[in-house]
């Protein structure tokens, strides 16, 4: 019956052994030899595992196992990390030893990873575990099992594992006990199996939504009890990944009042991963000059346009809020002021101006003998302009000619003082809206004025709108011989 149970393990094994444990990349395989071995509880079983270096460079490749239910043994230890050249190969021994495992069918990682590098092939060393002293005439447990779901996993929504089992012999098992662990997963069911019967299982699994995304193996154990002993069988572990999902959620309140704006935005992680990214909102020079940011923030440029960026890092649910105040009050009162000084001057200025220039008309001996003068007198205002009269005097060294141009005003008096010179009087009943008069005269000097000739301001007087007098002053005039 032995030799049965022996036949049983192997047409198991190989029923469940891949078309090949060798796990190959572009850069290095792996090769293991047998696919399958069977065993009893006190026994070793034995592996050639090779590996051949497709890289460019000679590597260093490391071997190991993370099951603490055998003793893996690499034979010779030193092989426990092999240097290979390019394009060579190498072959080592693995020796597996049974330590805290019950009868039962089982798959042992041996990771293969290259050293300094973020390169790993995992192998799975395929062995079936017998009694060392099995129960004459009887089947044992023997139960075949392939695990089926989604490689890539949305935590948010249910995960489906399916389960194919298969009782391999004519034994009925009335409660079969199978539990599925991997990093994420962990979840027990209870079931069945009659004499030579396939069942498949769905077996519903429910996750945190915030789960955050890696990359996890689901292994499946599956026991059952006979003759008050517990036999213990692996499916193949099935790699799968938690998908990476969502992303920052923004949110943003904007308060308006009086020229200023304020924008509060509260930026969210809604996914299951860390986020690290860059906030931008595009803001033009101008509007730069006025706005003001909480915290600060750095001006960016991209594709032609400028921006203001925060660098941004959040893990799941972590909310960050940043404050944009854009204000306009400063300038804004500031071209109100403008405004209102403007207006003010417009509304006090004096509505009639005057302008005096000077020409020189002849000189004597190097000095000015003979000179023009012009005053332009004009109403600048939308109103008319009563009794204007205009006054100018002429210093006593020089006298005024009688003679005036033809179609200029002739003044209404010329007075003339021994000491205080000679003044000039015109008299305007009124000055129509922007009307601009022009008023001229001669002077002859007594002597040659040699160096400066300053002529004094004109003084023009007026009736306000009022009625009361009010008066202004032209500009004063030099001028210099030459």
């Amino acid at each position: 019956m032995a030799k049965n149970s022996l036949r049983v393990f192997l047409f198991l094994a190989i029923a469940l052994m891949l078309a090949s444990s060798a796990s190959a990349i572009a850069e290095y395989v792996v090769g293991i030899v047998p696919e399958f071995q069977n065993i009893r509880m006190d026994g070793v079983a034995e592996y050639e595992v090779t590996i051949r270096n497709n890289m460019d460079d000679t590597e260093k490749f490391e071997l190991y196992s993370p099951d603490v239910a055998w003793d893996v043994e690499v034979v010779p230890a030193s092989d426990r990390i092999m240097e290979i050249g390019s394009g060579a190969s190498r072959t080592t021994t693995v020796r597996l030893t049974p330590l805290y495992v019950n009868p039962g069918l089982y798959g042992v990682r041996l990771n293969v990873r290259v050293s300094g590098k973020n390169m790993l092939i995992r192998n799975y060393l395929m062995v079936g575990v017998a009694d060392i002293n099995p129960p004459p005439e009887e089947y044992l447990p023997a139960i075949r099992s392939i695990i089926s779901m989604d490689s890539i996993i949305d935590p948010r929504k249910e995960a489906t594992v399916k389960l194919e089992l298969e009782n391999q012999n004519r034994r009925d098992m009335p409660e079969i006990d199978v539990k599925l662990r991997s990093h994420v997963i962990n979840s027990d069911y209870t079931t069945s199996l009659g004499p030579l019967e396939k069942k498949s299982l769905d077996i519903k699994i429910s996750m945190d939504k915030m789960t955050s995304p890696q990359d996890d193996v689901l292994k499946v154990l599956i026991f059952t009890t006979a003759a008050g002993k517990t036999y213990q069988f692996e499916a193949m572990p099935f790699e799968f990944s938690i998908m990476n999902y969502g992303g920052i959620l923004e949110d943003v309140k904007e308060t308006k009042l009086l020229m200023k704006t304020t924008r509060v935005i509260t930026l969210t992680n809604e996914g299951n991963g860390d986020v690290i990214d860059v906030y931008k909102i595009q803001k033009g020079f101008i509007e730069r000059l006025f706005t003001s940011t909480e915290p600060n923030a750095k001006r960016l440029r991209e594709d032609g346009k400028s921006y203001l960026g925060w660098p941004v890092t959040l893990a799941p649910s972590e909310t960050a809020t940043i404050t944009v105040v854009v204000n306009y009050r400063v300038p804004f009162g500031i071209l109100c002021l403008a405004i209102l000084i403007a207006l003010l001057y417009f509304i006090m200025r004096a509505p009639v101006t005057a302008h005096k220039s000077a020409t020189v008309l002849a000189t004597k001996e190097g000095g000015i003998s003979e000179l023009k003068v012009l005053i332009v007198v004009k109403n600048r205002s939308a109103m008319e302009v009563k009794d204007v009269t205009i006054i100018d005097k002429v210093p006593h060294i020089a006298d005024v000619s009688r003679e005036f141009d033809m179609g200029t005003l002739h003044p209404s008096k010329v007075l003339k003082h021994e000491k205080k010179g000679t003044l000039i009087k015109w008299s305007i009943k009124e000055l129509e809206r922007f009307e601009e008069r022009v008023l001229a005269y001669k002077i002859k000097t007594r002597l040659s004025v040699i160096g400066e000739f300053k002529l004094p301001v004109v003084v023009v007087r007026y009736a306000s709108k009022s009625g009361n007098p009010r008066s202004t002053h032209s500009n004063s005039v030099v001028l210099v011989s030459t």
